[in-house]
């Protein structure tokens, strides 16, 4: 998982096996637990995973809900980043384009409509999918953090009959 030789122990017992575990482990000089997250943060300083993914895991392991678990595990299959790279291809593609119309250009006889009218359009249809993916009312962060509701009411309006439902 991090990319580096650990000993991850699983110890079967009661309180007092696991001390006396714990115990002998913490005689034997430069062995310490291991951190929250440490593995994660390893295997993303190791280059294992992007931090798409550590976040992912991170909301796939403090996930409450069945939509949270499946957004989490949603982007740790690499749908966002799937995404993410083809804009950035894109991206990339009519940089090159640009900077070889104007390193060679003019030189070269190309003509600047025929080489910059694509690049605007693949550029706008780029920016338009960015846009797109932003203006989704932030459903992941609601998914990811819940909503939190109120039932407000007289008394024996039905207000725990509604919530029990």
């Amino acid at each position: 998982f991090t990319g580096e030789d650990i000993v991850e122990l699983h110890v079967h017992g009661g309180i007092a096996i696991v001390n006396s575990v714990m115990n002998v482990l913490s005689s034997v000089r430069g062995l310490r637990l291991a951190e929250r997250g440490e593995f994660t943060k390893r295997a993303f300083l190791n280059g294992r995973m992007d931090l798409l993914e550590a976040e992912a895991l991170n909301d796939l392991i403090h996930a409450e809900t069945a939509g949270q678990q499946k957004q989490a595990m949603k982007q740790m299959t690499g749908t966002h980043k799937r995404l993410y790279q083809r804009w950035r291809t894109d991206i990339l593609r009519c940089l090159a384009h640009m900077n070889a119309f104007i390193d060679y250009g003019e030189s070269d006889g190309l003509v600047e409509e025929e080489v910059l009218t694509p690049v605007h359009a693949d550029a706008r249809r780029v920016m338009k999918e960015m846009q797109q993916h932003l203006a989704d009312g932030r459903r992941g962060e609601t998914i990811r953090s819940g909503l939190r509701c109120s039932l407000v009411g007289p008394p024996n309006a039905g207000k725990s009959s509604l919530l029990n439902v």
